[in-house]
């Protein structure tokens, strides 16, 4: 029980992050859309060159349901063998079929045989898409969560800017300690059209052996 309910804080502490960040988020497009609002007399006389990009744009709207088409495909291809599908909003992903589904609350967690002797386990979020993970650094959760939860003694030992399949991504470990367990986490962001999603691996060893091929199976609708 005392493990599970860390587990749940743990949870918890993404979950408060996210709304942070995405808090953080909105101020800046609200900036940016008072900057824009000073350029409105500049798009009404840019009417006739918008007019010559329509035949471009029926272009490029035929290249999107290509893609479309595409992804519908990568959606109905069966799961890898000893892997199942998995689906988060319009995130899809695989992992081991002898993985267990546990739902508390607003809260779903996938687990492997040896949760009990090593806490392992992987769950989602999301947020509002972000403009760009760019304005994330590591100084910046860092200071976030520590502000947020001070008694859990936060450290990043990772953190790294990339992309996951061409979305932008983050990928980073924290380490924090909570009711007397030192708990790893190997978390990625990842910036889709619509949401910003938070993945999450967590547990008291860090092992997490089949952790590359999920997040390579990672593919957004």
């Amino acid at each position: 029980m005392k493990k599970f309910l860390a587990f749940l804080l743990a949870a918890s502490m993404v979950l408060t992050l996210t709304s942070c960040l995405s808090e953080d988020d909105d101020d800046s497009k609200k900036s940016k859309k008072g900057n824009s609002s000073s350029q409105e007399s500049k798009e009404d006389s840019s009417k006739d060159d918008d007019s010559k990009d329509d035949d471009s744009n029926d272009d490029d709207s035929k290249d999107d349901d290509s893609k479309d088409d595409e992804s519908k495909d990568d959606d109905s291809k069966p799961a890898s063998a000893g892997m199942q599908k998995i689906t988060y909003k319009s995130l899809t992903m695989e992992i081991p079929d002898t993985w267990t589904t546990e739902t508390t609350g607003e809260a779903t967690f996938y687990y492997p045989l040896d949760m009990d002797e090593t806490g392992n386990n992987l769950n989602f979020t999301s947020s509002v898409a972000m403009e760009s993970l760019s304005i994330l650094t590591k100084d910046s959760i860092e200071s976030t969560m520590t502000s947020i939860y001070p008694e859990y003694k936060v450290s990043i030992p990772k953190f790294e800017h990339t992309t996951i399949n061409g979305y932008e991504a983050i990928e980073m470990t924290y380490n924090f300690s909570i009711l007397g367990m030192e708990i790893v986490t190997n978390q990625f962001y990842i910036n889709g059209d619509d949401y910003t999603y938070i993945i999450t691996f967590t547990g008291n060893t860090g092992d997490f052996a089949d952790i590359s091929g999920i997040v390579n199976s990672i593919s957004l609708d």
